[in-house]
């Protein structure tokens, strides 16, 4: 999906030297200052260390350029990979995007042992007809395309939700019908907001421990 504004810096992986594979910065709106995976929590009785390796505005491209030091050096039992919705604001092309998601995919199996599980993006607000959505449905299916490929897990977050805001909205049609007055809109949170996050672990920790391609 291309994008008028998409910037120059913006290289294909084909454009790379073959060993390195390591993109140039390329995101179009200021990059965070690095962030080393530092948000860690231990699962009482678990045993497990859970790391966030999650950095504001990072693109699949950027994550790449960190897979080894933030992820694998972490020797980690299983990965979790929720990344594209930058790359979609960035107008990355989509086809881009499968090369850099692919690699960051094979780069965590090669190296690791662990159990990886790539979930798709959730809606862009809770218009699902909205134009972004409807770009964003071609970065989904590069990620379930991905976890096939690859067979890895594949774990239906924007399904999910998507489910949800119909069943939602169909709740509150049949209250405007039995009421006669429209219900006020709802604000677009379940994706943005602490509700939103919340919806999305219950989701991912409901659907992980069976959810396969």
């Amino acid at each position: 999906m291309c994008s008028s504004g998409f910037s120059a810096r913006h290289r294909r992986l084909s454009d790379l030297p073959p060993v390195a594979r390591q993109p140039a910065r390329r995101s179009l709106r200021r990059r965070p200052e690095r962030r080393r995976p530092s948000q860690r929590a231990r699962s009482a009785g678990q045993g497990y260390e859970f790391v966030n390796a999650r950095v504001n505005g990072h693109t699949s491209a950027d994550l790449l350029e960190r897979v080894d030091s933030d992820i694998v050096a972490c020797r980690p039992v299983a990965v979790t990979i929720l990344i594209g919705t930058n790359d979609l604001g960035d107008g990355v092309p989509v086809q881009d995007y499968r090369g850099y998601l692919g690699a960051i995919v094979d780069r965590v199996k090669t190296k690791t042992s662990a159990r990886i599980v790539l979930l798709s993006l959730p809606p862009r607000g809770e218009d699902l007809d909205a134009d972004i959505n409807h770009r964003l449905a071609a970065y989904n299916a590069v990620i379930k395309e991905t976890a096939e490929r690859a067979k890895v897990d594949y774990l239906p977050v924007h399904e999910r939700m998507a489910d949800h805001l119909r069943k939602r909205g169909a709740r509150a049609r049949r209250t405007t019908s039995a009421s006669g007055a429209p219900s006020p809109r709802r604000p677009s949170t379940i994706c943005s907001d602490a509700a939103g996050t919340r919806w999305l672990a219950a989701t991912t920790s409901n659907c992980s421990s069976t959810t396969s391609i």
